[in-house]
């Protein structure tokens, strides 16, 4: 299948590729600058923004605003036992709330005479965050039970959240004591109901606290990443040779079908090794981060990632890349510049983008009915399977089933990327129209 003269085009493009000074920075750098990507907003989401928040309650049953200043005022205690005890024997069994306002929130208690167009005022001038309006009937058993939270940034949802968790939970107290309940029981329940989540896969258990999602979504956005960055160079290389006239000193030493079958297999080589480096130090880095993370959330993710999983990746990334690469290679052959070939590779980009946008469905449920469908679209393929793999692992066959139905989508790509590429390299100066390339593959 592959020729002598492909072989020499596939040495020249993988050696010039993995020689040239942005391709071993990028292999350097790679994991690093990605793994930056969601490292940053997460050191930024715990970092003090130094914005001194000021929120006024309005309780008009006079039983909420004490939780909402214990919230804020009071030290956790050492156990739910002292907390209960500090709080019955000092007759505010509201300090139970078991949630804290951050420390830049400031909780001002106005008298409940107090309009609502004044605090409005006070918001619009910037002199308050906002309020906490709380109806004198939020402790009835039907109707009027909403509070109203106004805000000058409804997008501050720390704040929302803290607001809303000291407010359910002192409702829920106070509902409690209403009808002669001690609280405390429900805390109680609530500091046992300790749920342990254990993944069972081809007969054996391991714990999983999320890790394997994490671990699933982040292999699906890295194929997703290396199709596109391979897939627009193929492109722009193909359309910078033909724009330059190289391609025709080219092809009148080696015959189309070669020269595209040698640059896609070359680029497609260099891509693997590029990828092959990457998993390797994202493993590493994941291994810090994991340890990064659990540390902060005081908990473990539990991630384990079989060998094999491992294997699957490089399968698919290989077989995805050649199918989208052919098809760069054959769209970068129509374009006279590369910013029409650009314009003309839209639809393959969007067919890459689609999976993505159903990736979280997918890993949430591998085993639908949907998600089979979808995984064995060849072109969904190397983003959704890896996706159930990592999630659920599917039946061999489907798997099998999806290799077998890419490499012949390959196959089927290459024949029809060779007709359009050995007529759209040597013809210049308009733009083809869909129904002109189809005549490419008709009579080619």
């Amino acid at each position: 299948m592959v020729s002598k003269k492909a072989m020499i085009v596939l040495k020249h493009e993988f050696i010039q590729e993995v020689r040239s000074k942005s391709y071993i920075i990028f292999t350097l750098l790679g994991p690093v600058l990605l793994s930056l990507l969601f490292v940053i907003p997460a050191v930024i989401s715990t970092v003090d923004p130094g914005e001194q928040r000021v929120l006024s309650i309005v309780d008009s049953t006079g039983k909420f605003t004490s939780y909402f200043e214990n919230a804020r005022a009071s030290e956790p205690a050492t156990s739910i036992e002292e907390e209960f005890t500090e709080a019955a024997s000092s007759s505010k069994q509201e300090q139970a709330a078991m949630k804290a306002l951050d420390a830049d929130v400031t909780i001002k208690v106005v008298p409940v005479s107090t309009s609502i167009e004044s605090l409005r005022d006070q918001v619009y001038a910037e002199a308050l965050t906002g309020f906490l309006v709380i109806p004198a009937n939020a402790l009835a058993d039907s109707g009027g039970r909403r509070a109203t939270l106004r805000l000058r940034n409804t997008n501050d949802f720390s704040v929302i959240r803290e607001v809303e968790s000291i407010y359910a939970e002192a409702l829920r107290n106070e509902k409690l004591k209403a009808k002669g309940v001690d609280p405390r029981i429900l805390h109680d329940i609530d500091e046992l109901a300790d749920l342990e989540t254990v993944k069972l896969s081809q007969g054996q258990e391991s714990k999983d606290s999320g890790g394997t999602f994490i671990a699933g979504y982040l292999t699906g956005f890295l194929m997703y990443m290396g199709l596109l960055i391979y897939g627009a160079m193929i492109l722009r290389s193909v359309a910078q040779e033909k724009s330059s006239r190289v391609i025709e000193v080219m092809v009148s030493s080696v015959r189309p079908y070669d020269l595209l079958l040698g640059k896609v297999l070359g680029i497609s080589a260099a891509a693997v090794l590029q990828m092959t480096v990457w998993a390797v130090m994202m493993a590493l880095l994941a291994t810090v981060g994991v340890s990064m993370a659990e540390n902060l959330s005081g908990s473990s993710l539990n991630i384990n990632i079989p060998p094999s999983l491992f294997a699957y990746f490089v399968i698919y990334y290989i077989l995805g890349f050649l199918i989208y690469a052919t098809l760069y290679a054959a769209v970068g052959a129509t374009a006279d510049q590369e910013s029409d070939a650009q314009q003309a590779a839209m639809p393959i980009t969007f067919l890459v983008i689609i999976p993505i946008l159903l990736m979280m469905g997918v890993i949430q449920s591998p085993s639908s009915t949907m998600s089979v469908v979808l995984s064995m679209i060849p072109f969904f393929s190397p983003i959704l399977m890896m996706g159930r793999v990592f999630s659920e692992t599917p039946p061999f066959w489907q798997i099998a089933l999806s290799m077998a139905l890419m490499i012949a989508t390959f196959f089927g790509v290459l024949w029809v990327a060779a007709r359009i590429y050995r007529t759209g390299i040597l013809m210049y100066g308009k733009k083809f129209s869909p129904k002109e390339i189809i005549k490419w593959i008709r009579y080619s």
